[in-house]
């Protein structure tokens, strides 16, 4: 219990570090010319991943026609860990207006499945990459996270954060693609 208080704790001052340094969520994008950087604007590249809770795999297209925020994310990462509550929370708020949040990790699914165990909140689908291609964009994902990538209706990527993200940060981020948003 001690060790479990020790990395939440971490994770806390780790991502109040960040957002204190960094100036908040403008800061936390990837740097100018990156491979981050270039993907908004464009088409989400195809990612297959194994849903936790069902045997077949999924597609990232297979949600087309809903707002996906696409979390990568580790167990043993704990800024990812820290905001799990804020994407738990996002799913349920806005999940009825048409946003899906996605926690994909490379982790063995088993220790997901444990650490998932302890969580009460699971509005978030969960799934695992077996690998991810070095030559894809969600490759980079892997190397900092966690990473979130936010893809509209219509598939096109408006928004990649490095760095654990708020409640708040989140839902400003998301909503104005949600349907019925205002411009």
């Amino acid at each position: 219990m001690r060790n479990r208080l020790i990395w939440v704790l971490l994770g806390l001052v780790a991502l109040g570090v960040g957002f204190w340094l960094g100036g908040g969520l403008r800061a936390l994008r990837f740097p100018s010319g990156s491979e981050g950087e270039e993907a908004i604007g464009r088409p989400a590249p195809e990612l297959s991943f194994q849903s936790l809770g069902e045997a077949d795999s999924r597609r990232l297209s297979d949600y087309r026609g809903a707002v996906v925020l696409l979390n990568f994310w580790a167990t043993w990462c704990p800024p990812c860990r820290a905001e799990l509550p804020a994407l738990d929370r996002l799913a349920g708020e806005l999940g009825p207006r048409g946003l899906r949040v996605l926690a994909v990790s490379d982790e063995d699914p088993e220790v997901i499945r444990r650490f998932l165990s302890d969580r009460t909140e699971r509005e978030i689908e969960y799934g695992f990459v077996r690998s991810i291609p070095a030559e894809s964009p969600f490759a980079l994902a892997l190397r900092y996270r966690p990473v979130s990538v936010l893809i509209d209706a219509q598939g096109r990527v408006r928004a990649v954060i490095i760095g654990a993200q708020s409640f708040e940060a989140f839902r400003q981020m998301v909503e104005p693609y949600l349907p019925g948003a205002r411009s």
